[in-house]
């Protein structure tokens, strides 16, 4: 596709001549400013000289000061503290392993249930000895959860603090 543009003759000639003007005048100015520039005299600048007539300043003795060293504080945990979280520990542990152990109490009591309705005599005993052994697993975990003294501990940590 080819694009025909029309330019008026008249409005280049104008806007050419224009330019030269300006061009021509920019021109003029900058030679008229450096010929202005180039006859001025020369300016010579003398400073005066300056006399110092204050007093000198009075001698200053300057004696350094330590800062006082405040030891760093050093915090001890009581020994009570230590014995409850290290009860906490135990009893976390103990409950940590009795839910996962509940957890394969209720799988098997679900395939103890599955074997019943299917009446599958074979493998209900079998699961029933199963869930007796994770049952006394369970209880184990549970003797060391209920035996614990934990609460003392806490209570003597907080005296302590």
């Amino acid at each position: 596709m080819t694009k025909t543009i029309t330019v008026n003759k008249k409005s280049v000639i104008i806007t050419s001549a224009v330019a030269l003007v300006v061009l021509f005048a920019g021109s003029a100015m900058a030679t008229a400013g450096n010929a202005a520039v180039a006859a001025a005299p020369a300016v010579t600048i003398t400073p005066e000289p300056v006399t110092a007539t204050a007093d000198p300043l009075p001698a200053m003795t300057v004696t350094a000061t330590p800062e006082p060293v405040t030891p760093e504080p050093v915090t001890v945990t009581p020994q009570a503290c230590l014995d409850a979280l290290d009860e906490a520990e135990v009893v976390f542990t103990a409950a940590g392993e009795g839910f996962g152990l509940f957890g394969e109490f209720a799988n098997l009591s679900a395939q103890a249930i599955t074997a019943a309705a299917e009446w599958d005599s074979v493998a209900m005993d079998r699961l029933t000895v199963d869930i007796g052994g994770v049952s006394d697993e369970l209880a184990g975990q549970a003797a060391i959860v209920s035996s614990s003294d934990y609460s003392t501990f806490a209570a003597t940590c907080r005296a302590a603090s």
